[in-house]
């Protein structure tokens, strides 16, 4: 079997550490095309190396929490007065090439069904309300996964690491100390990889919108578990227990928020007297307001400006709001109002033909009669019923589906744009910070490669493999996004292109509160728990799909144990077999 020998080994202390010198340390791209050329040639890479001496340490026989006298990243802050010889497992896979081989194709099939799964929740009311095709919105909800993921991807290997376990804890992984466990830890994020993406792929497959975090967690822990054992696992609220509360507090959290909303939206503008008009006021405001929202979840998030005091990221977040609302009044308000014109001369020609061969007035014909159960209930609001006279409509109302009237609809017929708008900055957002979900593990993985059992520093993914990542998430959209559209849009409860809008309103604002009371919370589960939530106030609790919800809700139940199991088996099968 042939490997490249990443370190020099003696049976001194002098054992060959991870710190390549001058000439000898491409990285990047070039790095990553070397290396498959050395393992072939069957090449050796130079290091530094560190001893005892060097440091005023005093080799000692390996104990459990003992450094490697070999790593050169003993800090002072460590306070080592003591290290020992490497003594832990053997590394038989310390520089093999075809773990990054594999471990990438698998990453990119990660990356391909968090596209099917994931990244498709953000279009699915925007679907379900008519406001858009299918086929567009999975383009364009493609291109701004790509662009999040390429312009402002933070995929940060640590993030999927420590919330888990820490592989520099000495009763854990113990990077850095002389029992090391990375070489089981480089196999455990390859299989918590094939756990996450299998499970991920099945469940696309079947429609059920899930949380593709969830699911690379649950791949972590059992093979941390596997491995190591489940003391080594972190169940703080940093950790596993704020995964398992967000089970509950993301979808409640985003409905309460999405009934806000949708209440507020209701009285503004709905049940004025003039609809329409206060239609044309608040929407250039809820452009603005949205843009700063997603502003601002992307700058709480980011690596690049999460260290960046509050106050700037409240500034800039408030400059968008202004600089959007203003151009979205004077650009897109007044294509909005044609609309609208139209939408009312239309309904003028048809009220006058009805009135003459009738002698009443009925409503516009493209107002549908309210269904009488949600199997039923039209593929989109937009479509028309039946040719035959319905009883005039008396507008809408809370808890019951109703009829709107003309001006309530012509009035709902503005925020089309403005949730289009908003489902493609989620897009971007969600391709920002997810698509780590498969770049991050693949990370860890690839520098325990390079490094070996010295990899204990989290390195942010380069925007070369965050690019590769976005790509396979729009990929995936576009061919599996369908599917979970259609379940998120069309399969719980009705939508139109008011509740459509509170819903991704309420989903991105609950994650903006989830991150700043350091809560972790789901996008998905905010979605489903903001259409559910929005479905009983706007529609009645008759009209939600609590089979299809309770389905939804079992899957996020088994996505930890069935992604976990899948790691744990490989773990047990490679190493304890």
């Amino acid at each position: 079997r042939l490997s490249i020998p990443l370190r020099s080994r003696s049976s001194s202390s002098h054992v060959g550490q991870a710190r390549r010198t001058g000439a000898m340390a491409p990285s990047g791209l070039v790095w990553s095309l070397l290396y498959p050329a050395l393992f072939l040639a069957g090449g050796a890479i130079a290091y530094e190396s560190c001893s005892a001496a060097d440091r005023d340490l005093t080799q000692v026989e390996c104990n459990q929490g003992e450094w490697d006298c070999a790593y050169c990243g003993i800090s002072k802050k460590a306070k080592a007065t003591t290290c020992a010889d490497y003594r832990g497992v053997d590394a038989p896979l310390e520089g093999q090439v075809w773990i990054v081989i594999v471990g990438g194709i698998v990453a990119c099939l990660m990356a391909f069904a968090i596209g099917g799964n994931d990244a498709a929740n953000s279009w699915g009311t925007a679907v379900g309300s008519g406001a858009i095709p299918v086929a567009y919105a999975c383009m364009l909800g493609g291109v701004g996964e790509f662009l999040g993921a390429t312009l402002l991807g933070y995929g940060v290997s640590g993030t999927i690491q420590k919330g888990v376990s820490n592989p520099t804890d000495g009763n854990c992984w113990a990077c850095g100390h002389c029992d090391s466990k990375m070489n089981m830890y480089q196999f455990g994020m390859f299989a918590a990889l094939c756990g996450a993406a299998s499970f991920l792929l099945v469940v696309t497959f079947v429609a059920l919108p899930i949380s593709t975090t969830h699911s690379i967690v649950g791949g972590v822990v059992g093979m941390t578990a596997a491995a190591i054992g489940w003391n080594c696992l972190n169940w703080s609220m940093t950790g596993l227990g704020g995964i398992f509360l967000s089970w509950v507090v993301s979808p409640l959290l985003a409905g309460i928020i999405g009934v806000i909303m949708y209440v507020f939206t209701y009285l503004i503008v709905f049940k004025a007297k003039d609809p329409v008009k206060n239609a044309f006021l608040l929407v250039p405001f809820l452009f603005g307001l949205i843009t700063a929202v997603l502003v601002l979840m992307v700058m709480l998030k980011s690596t690049s400006t999460k260290n960046m005091d509050i106050g700037v990221k409240l500034i800039v977040s408030a400059v968008s709001f202004v600089v959007v609302m203003v151009i979205s009044h004077f650009l897109v308000m007044p294509r909005v109002r044609k609309q609208v014109s139209e939408m009312q001369s239309e309904a003028n020609s048809q009220n006058s033909s009805a009135s003459s061969s009738t002698g009443s007035m009925n409503p516009p014909l493209d107002i549908p009669s309210p269904p009488p159960s949600l199997s039923e209930l039209p593929e989109s609001n937009e479509q028309k019923p039946p040719d035959e006279a319905v009883p005039t409509p008396k507008g809408m109302a809370l808890f019951t589906l109703a009829v709107p009237t003309a001006e309530q609809r012509m009035a709902r017929k503005t925020f089309q744009i403005l949730l289009v708008y908003t489902a493609f900055l989620e897009s971007f957002a969600h391709g920002s910070n997810d698509t780590a979900n498969a770049t991050g593990p693949f990370t860890a993985l690839y520098t325990t490669y390079q490094d070996g059992r010295y990899a204990c520093k989290t390195q942010n993914t380069p925007w070369y493999i965050m690019a590769v990542g976005g790509a396979f998430v729009a990929l995936g959209m576009n061919i599996m996004g369908y599917r979970v559209i259609t379940t998120m849009g069309k399969k719980i409860t009705q939508v139109d292109f008011h509740i459509a809008f509170c819903t991704e309103f309420a989903s991105a604002f609950a994650v903006i509160t989830g991150t700043l009371a350091n809560m972790p919370v789901s996008t998905t589960h905010c979605q489903v728990g903001a259409v559910v939530f929005i479905g009983c106030v706007a529609s009645g609790f008759k009209n939600v799909s609590w089979p299809m919800f309770g389905q939804i809700a079992l899957s996020w139940v088994v996505t930890l144990p069935i992604s976990g199991g899948i790691a744990a088996l490989m773990m047990f099968f490679r190493f304890f077999i």
